[in-house]
């Protein structure tokens, strides 16, 4: 099949739709990717790259359309804005004069904000072909939730925005069950909406990979906690630092993997609270290296803030961390902790709860080493059962050929 993905965000930078579309790409499919010049999570352009970037390139047998954007740089309400908007203008356009060939699909992968979805309605005009949205937020609940904002005709814009984007669109798979019922609600058909979960990429495997372990900076008795991923609002990391000062004087390392707009709020109280010794910031690590981290880890911490819209939330990190066979622990509400109970992979406390969060990380610390392990074998088996990342992308080939 001949694929159009969309997507804002691709290679190098870090997100699930880059293992979609190789896998794709290996199976045989013709994959073009309508993408940014990459510059998340730190808001500058990756070395390399600059505006005059844009244009045709290719990774492999995937080939690129790369459109100007203006950076997030800091990452302030207003620089985001701009660079969701920048990139529907340009894109649209870009995609005009060189997406006009005739495709089987169009794929849009749709982290927050949704708006990227805009930029496949609008080609869809000229070229009409299926188009599947892949919606990984609810939106704009996500941005309510997180930012709270007060203005009312934004949401009245972006409602319009989203019925549109619903509407022109074939089928719509979800990250989460939890996300159908707010979608239909808008006046979509159920049977439009499917659930279509994330998956690890393959990288990741029990045991220790080839690339051999990482040596973090901890004492080696010490009992490792760690969080991968996004440091941003959503990620409530306040959760982890008061746990980690509530186990200050217990052999318990908090290491913490992962960028975004909460580091250096994070930064500045590690230091307020005299925690350098116990929680460790190691910043952006390339995906390649992650699963050699993980295998450091004594448990895989996940965190999310307590509001309803996140508790609708299957965090695309839980299923790397249950790929990867080691015990899990969560501080989040609803699907999240849904999937770590069922699993039976570890322990899940209410968001927010660092005191609970805490207790279960001495609990886990305190088990032995079979009572572990056996969690890890749980974790992985969970992860293959409900997971699978070739039987998923499969499954997806079936939607394509259905619709098309």
């Amino acid at each position: 099949m001949k694929i159009l993905i969309v997507s804002q965000f691709f290679w190098p930078e870090n997100f699930r739709i880059n293992d979609l579309a190789e896998e794709l790409s290996i199976r045989g499919h013709e994959v073009t990717v309508l993408t940014g010049i990459p510059n998340y999570p730190k808001g500058r352009w990756f070395e390399g790259y600059s505006y005059f970037s844009s244009g045709r390139d290719n990774k492999e047998n995937i080939k690129l359309i790369r459109v100007p954007v203006i950076p997030r740089f800091s990452g302030k309400k207003w620089q985001l804005a701009i660079n969701y908007i920048s990139y529907v203008l340009c894109a649209s356009i870009y995609g005009f004069f060189y997406c006009r060939k005739k495709y089987d699909v169009i794929f849009t992968y749709a982290p927050s904000p949704l708006t990227v979805g805009l930029v496949s309605v609008f080609l869809n005009k000229f070229i009409k072909v299926p188009h599947v949205l892949w919606v990984q937020d609810l939106w704009p609940e996500v941005f309510s939730a997180v930012e709270a904002p007060k203005v009312k005709i934004f949401y009245s814009l972006v409602n319009k925005m989203m019925d549109l984007i619903y509407r022109n669109t074939n089928l719509i798979l979800v990250q989460s069950t939890n996300f159908i019922a707010s979608i239909v609600e808008r006046g979509v058909f159920e049977s439009k909406v499917v659930y279509f979960p994330n998956w690890a990429e393959d990288l990741y495997k029990k045991g220790i990979p080839e690339l051999g372990l990482i040596e973090l900076d901890v004492p080696e008795d010490n009992f490792v906690a760690m969080f991968a991923g996004n440091i941003g609002a959503a990620q409530s990391i306040d959760t982890i630092v008061a746990a980690a000062e509530l186990t200050k004087n217990r052999p318990i390392s908090w290491v913490l993997l992962g960028d975004g707009r909460k580091r250096e709020w994070l930064e500045s109280e590690v230091d307020k609270l005299n925690l350098r010794d116990k929680v460790h910031i190691l910043g952006n690590k390339p995906v390649e290296q992650m699963p050699s981290y993980f295998a450091c880890a004594d448990a895989l911490l996940v965190t999310l803030e307590a509001h309803p819209v996140m508790s609708a939330w299957i965090p695309g990190k839980i299923q790397s961390y249950l790929a990867s066979g080691k015990p899990v622990i969560g501080a989040l509400n609803g699907a999240g902790a849904d999937v770590i109970n069922r699993s039976k992979c570890g322990f899940a406390v209410p968001a927010g709860d660092f005191n609970a969060l805490a207790e279960k990380v001495i609990e886990l610390s305190n088990l032995s080493t079979e009572n572990k392990n056996q969690m890890g074998t749980n974790a992985l088996n969970f992860y293959n059962r409900e997971f699978n990342r070739e039987s998923l992308i499969t499954k997806l080939e079936e939607y394509f050929v259905k619709i098309t």
